[in-house]
């Protein structure tokens, strides 16, 4: 479902009808705006472990991308789990995770830029 169609059932009064798929329904349209975002907050965590001179192997960057995006999904989705159990904070929920992600990039660029 689109973010248009998903804004019109929630208009349509399934708050009053259907508890469960009205918090289902409120934290999908929040998530929908939020997703993209992480590729900006991934590109943001990128840098400041591109710019330094890594004396390991091309696997071990690999593997901390890995671990990376591991990372962010099982925030993401204990996030929304959260903003499920509770719509007036799915909009900050579906956030939560690429703010503190940015956050990491950010301290990260950071500790770069003092070497």
């Amino acid at each position: 479902m689109s973010r248009s169609e998903i804004a019109s059932l929630l208009r349509s009064g399934v708050k009053n009808t259907d508890k469960s798929r009205y918090a289902l329904l409120q934290v999908t349209f929040d998530s929908k705006l939020a997703r993209p975002f992480a590729a900006l907050v991934f590109t943001m965590l990128a840098m400041p472990l591109g710019i330094r001179p890594q004396r390991s192997s091309s696997g071990a960057g690999f593997g901390i991308s890995i671990v990376i995006v591991f990372a962010f999904y099982i925030v993401s989705t204990v996030c929304l789990a959260f903003g499920r159990s509770d719509p007036s904070v799915s909009l900050v929920m579906a956030w939560l995770p690429n703010v503190l992600f940015c956050g990491a990039a950010i301290w990260l660029l950071r500790e770069a830029a003092k070497v």
